[in-house]
């Protein structure tokens, strides 16, 4: 096998191979018998396929070891172009147990190719980070901040990480700390958008309020969307979305023009905290969904 020169000349990578028609039975197929392989078909001229290279190896190394990476030149391996049924590069196709799983055409965002990654391979149990977010699609914020901050020991540079931590600390009313993480990404990873969705929620920290007083307010009129605004974001920077999300609801239901729909855009904001997968987030979005249609 040769040194892989094109698209990174100093690889020396052991989760990254290189393959052309006559090893790319051995290296794919039979490989993946034992670990996902992740086929990443390229060529010289596309400049789309030199730009997604290092982000692929970048990933093989995030991984450790889950997937690995084979680099397959398609006009010095046209066999395998044409048994891949590649028409366009890039196209990256997924072998596990020696078959292909699943394909992707096209220049992909790294977060894009996360969650490809994510949704084929075996969750990693010693994997702090896997950990941590299985924690966090739990609720269980402590737990979750705990297997984060372990993971961001093994390598400091991962926004990814510093997301899912700002997420923990706001969820558990850590306004301060979150702020820090979501300052600490920068711009040029794909967690930036992300990041700037979730600094948006602090911009609304002047709406808090005193809890028990509002409540004492509401007594006296339980329409009252500002009320009920003010109570949704004070629940919310106390980490308690299942209340900060039913208040937020009450303003949905009583009034969608307040503040040009403060209530709907305030609870999209609590969704990007807490992620699609949590339980919280589901049956929010479907009492929201019976308000708004």
């Amino acid at each position: 096998m040769t040194q892989i020169t094109e698209q990174s000349p100093e690889l020396d990578h052991p989760f990254v191979h290189e393959a052309d028609d006559l090893s790319f039975e051995a290296e794919v197929i039979h490989r993946s018998l034992n670990v996902p392989v992740l086929v990443d078909c390229w060529a010289e001229w596309c400049g789309p396929c030199q730009a997604l290279g290092p982000t692929l190896e970048k990933l093989a190394s995030q991984y450790k070891g889950r997937f690995e990476l084979v680099k397959v030149d398609i006009d010095k391996a046209q066999r395998v172009a044409m048994a891949l049924r590649v028409q366009s590069v890039p196209f990256m196709i997924l072998f596990i147990n020696g078959r292909p799983v699943d394909a992707l055409v096209g220049n992909q965002s790294e977060s894009d190719l996360k969650n490809f990654l994510d949704r084929h391979l075996p969750a990693d149990e010693g994997d702090p980070y896997e950990l941590g977010m299985e924690a966090l699609r739990l609720g269980q914020y402590e737990e979750a901040l705990k297997y984060l901050q372990q993971a961001l020991l093994e390598d400091a540079n991962r926004s990814d990480v510093r997301l899912a931590m700002a997420k923990s600390t706001l969820a558990l009313g850590d306004l301060e700390a979150a702020e820090q993480l979501i300052l600490s990404i920068p711009q040029d990873q794909p967690e930036y958008q992300s990041a700037q969705k979730l600094k948006a929620l602090f911009s609304l920290a002047e709406f808090q309020g005193h809890i028990e007083q509002l409540f004492n307010t509401l007594q006296a009129d339980q329409k009252n969307v500002d009320i009920w605004y003010r109570l949704g974001v004070s629940y919310a920077f106390q980490g308690r979305f299942k209340e900060a999300c039913d208040a937020l609801l009450k303003v949905v239901m009583y009034d969608r023009t307040y503040r040009d729909d403060a209530g709907r855009q305030t609870l999209l904001l609590i969704f990007e905290v807490l992620g699609n997968e949590s339980p919280i987030v589901s049956e929010a979005r479907r009492t929201l969904a019976s308000f708004l249609f």
